[in-house]
């Protein structure tokens, strides 16, 4: 039936091979299923209802591998991934932006590259970008054509592979983004640094139902019903046989699939995926190259991503699957290991619910495609235009064209790159005896005093995701002296400490909030709050307490949290947290004027 629809000899003989490729595909020597492996959790030992996220031999899995790290001092090699069809317009726009962010952090933080991969047949996008890029790529934007992308096939997924391997073509970058031509950045270049290199040891694989299934707490989870799905919510991913030749790309249900392949592992969810290291250095072995005479040797068996990519590819929109099914086999080898703890299920790009895209007249896959962002031209108020996308992890939204929405992108561009404020905050003057050096006491007396100024960022509070405590402290009447910048630290876990089943806790802060909290984003309703102190607490007004980054909760979750002073004394608290909420706000049990100094 396909045969009949194919033009061309070339075609018809392309056709031969992929139908012996489904037949072969993902076939593993021997005939033999992998076992099924679970990395080991403990049997909730509390009443029913209570999730217990504890590892049999260490009470606090977290606890001894976390280290306290500067929160503005890890440099990061971001790479970017840009797959552009017609809009090239939002493209440059969209690199523009990426440069600007390195530019603004500063090279010794943020260093940026990319690899964009333009249509073969959009020849004027092609031109355009490869222009831009010489004058303003820096030496670190590559542009290449290699693949007519057709909407539904493989092309796409191998465009994507190539530029990953040019992007390792030296060294692999620390992280890596998946990005379309409607991508554009809706975070200020310090949040995207501060957001990337905090997860810089997770990969965000986007999976359709992983939050409803119960995200990382789902091998703790027994049935639950989580009411009917919503509309937007998208089916099983399922395979439907798809043939790509000569610009079309051809379907055909009755195509048998062998039922080895069937009891394999095949996920599907949206391609814009984040990667670690890690991870993408995994994926890019898709392409390596395998022996010239086209014969394995029997200790030369395929890398897990070569067959991934092998069961993915003779499939409809291969896409928005390879990643997640990677994923999945990769959990399924190894499931303690430290690719398979770091990976979350959802993405760091946010978009409208995704709708009907109609018939491309050259594909016969059923596409859907999120709507253009177009309302957003003449909106005004730019916190609730964006509040939903600034509630959840997402560092870009979809669908931008630079036509259309350029007015409102301008708007966004000028509010995130207003520079930040330092304010007079003389109830941080106890910072001037702990911080300044010893040498400076008989100056700063000398000198009328210490003043103390805190960093206020000039961002909407919504869009700040994981903000920081900055002050600068200085002498009030000699400017002979530099100031010093003190900056709080952060207790973030180290690579490959994310060892077994539960939560990922991502980052613990420690301070003090004022008496009124922070304004509440759509997202998250009760805010978090904003720790005027932090990392060293003194007696004054407001709460103390235990602010802790979370990934995305997939349930309400209650949570008990033990606090241990320098003389080994203890106060045990209780905080919760709503569905999809990505931090806990725990308050010190006792009144924090009544504590031991030092420690805690």
């Amino acid at each position: 039936r396909v045969a009949a629809r194919v033009p061309g000899a070339a075609c018809a003989a392309e056709l031969r091979r992929w139908c012996c490729g489904v037949e072969a595909a993902g076939a593993r020597p021997g005939g033999k299923a992998l076992p099924h492996r679970a990395c080991p959790v403990d049997a909730p030992s509390a009443p029913a209802g209570h999730l217990q996220v504890q590892g049999p031999e260490v009470p606090m899995p977290w606890a001894h591998e976390l280290e306290l790290v500067p929160s503005a001092d890890v440099p990061l090699r971001l790479g970017c991934i840009v797959l552009v069809h017609r809009w090239w317009g939002n493209a440059l726009r969209l690199l523009g932006r990426m440069m600007a962010a390195q530019d603004v952090v500063g090279s010794n933080l943020l260093q940026v590259s990319a690899a964009v991969h333009v249509d073969g047949r959009a020849a004027e996008a092609f031109g355009r970008l490869r222009s831009w890029a010489a004058e303003r790529g820096g030496g670190r934007v590559e542009v290449f054509q290699q693949f007519n992308i057709t909407r539904g096939g493989a092309s796409m997924l191998f465009a994507t592979l190539e530029a990953l391997r040019r992007l390792q073509s030296e060294s692999m970058p620390d992280y890596v983004l998946l990005l379309s031509e409607s991508h554009y950045l809706v975070r200020s270049p310090w949040q995207l640094y501060t957001e990337l290199s905090l997860h810089r040891h997770l990969s965000f694989v986007g999976i359709h139902g992983w939050l409803r299934d119960g995200g990382s707490l789902k091998p703790f989870m027994k049935t639950r019903d989580f009411g009917p799905a919503l509309p937007w919510e998208h089916k099983l991913k399922q395979r439907l046989p798809m043939f790509e030749c000569g610009g079309h790309v051809f379907v055909e249900p009755g195509v048998p699939i062998p039922q080895h392949l069937q009891a394999k592992p095949y996920v599907g969810g949206p391609q814009w995926v984040a990667l670690s290291k890690a991870f993408a250095t995994a994926a890019a072995a898709a392409l390596l190259q395998q022996p010239r005479d086209g014969r394995e040797e029997a200790n030369q068996q395929p890398s897990v991503a070569q067959q991934v990519l092998g069961e993915v590819q003779p499939f409809s929109q291969p896409d928005e699957s390879f990643f997640q099914t990677l994923a999945a086999e990769i959990e399924a080898r190894d499931p303690c290991g430290a690719l398979a703890r770091g990976t979350v299920g959802y993405s760091l790009t946010w978009n409208l619910p995704a709708q009907d895209a109609g018939m491309d007249p050259s594909s016969e896959a059923e596409l859907m495609s999120p709507p253009l962002l177009s309302h957003l031209a003449d909106e005004t108020d730019l916190e609730a235009a964006m509040g939903w996308a600034w509630g959840t992890p997402a560092a870009f939204a979809r669908k931008f064209d630079d036509n259309i929405t350029r007015s409102f992108q301008d708007r966004l561009d000028a509010l995130l790159d207003m520079p930040p404020k330092w304010v007079v905050a003389a109830d941080l003057n106890p910072l001037c005896d702990l911080l300044l050096p010893e040498e400076s006491g008989p100056l700063a007396a000398s000198a009328g005093g210490c003043s103390v100024r805190r960093q206020v960022p000039a961002t909407p509070p919504s869009s700040e995701r994981h903000p920081r405590l900055i002050v600068e402290l200085g002498l009030l009447k000699d400017e002979s002296v530099a100031p010093l910048l003190a900056v709080e630290r952060r207790a973030v876990p180290g690579v490959g400490n994310f060892a077994r089943a539960g939560l990922r806790v991502l980052a613990l802060r420690v301070g003090r909030t004022r008496p009124s909290r922070s304004t509440a984003s759509p997202f998250e309703p009760s805010g978090p709050p904003d720790l005027w102190q932090a990392s060293v607490i003194w007696p004054s007004s407001g709460s103390v307490g235990l602010l802790a980054d979370l990934e995305l909760l997939p349930m309400s979750l209650d949570f008990e949290v033990e606090w241990v002073g320098p003389h080994n004394e203890t106060m045990r608290g209780s905080a919760s947290a709503a569905k999809h909420a990505s931090y806990v706000w725990a308050v010190l049990p006792e009144d924090a004027e009544s504590l031991a100094s030092g420690t805690w």
